[in-house]
């Protein structure tokens, strides 16, 4: 696998791509960590649990303004818990502007798939 921080993954076989998807870097503040690994297993489009900081400032806010139909369309649930075996839970019964504000945490995952991610 051949990563190119400014554009996308590559992975090859034999020689030859064989897929490709874009890849999300840290900021200055938040940077990605160096590394270098084999990569011996891979889940192809897993949930996404988002990061409480990344739920209070990209998805709540839009959540605010466009209502939970926001959530369907990126594909979003939020869960009751952080424990193994957490419940789904309603999102109108979600203080948004509460998350949002950073006052209420909740936990946000995004159902596997080719949705864009951070809350954009």
């Amino acid at each position: 696998m051949v990563v190119n921080s400014a554009a996308q993954t590559d992975m090859y076989e034999n020689g030859a791509v064989v897929d490709s998807m874009r890849v999300v870097v840290g900021k200055p503040k938040n940077a990605t960590p160096m590394m270098t690994a084999f990569i011996r297993y891979a889940a192809l489009n897993p949930y996404w649990n988002v990061p409480a900081d990344l739920t209070a400032e990209r998805i709540a806010p839009n959540v605010v303004k466009q209502g939970v139909r926001y959530l369907r369309a990126k594909g979003y649930e939020v869960l009751s818990d952080w424990g193994e075996n957490p419940t789904i839970v309603d999102p109108t019964t979600i203080d948004w502007k509460a998350v949002a504000d950073g006052r209420t945490q909740i936990r946000v995952r995004q159902l596997p798939g080719r949705r864009m991610r951070w809350g954009a």
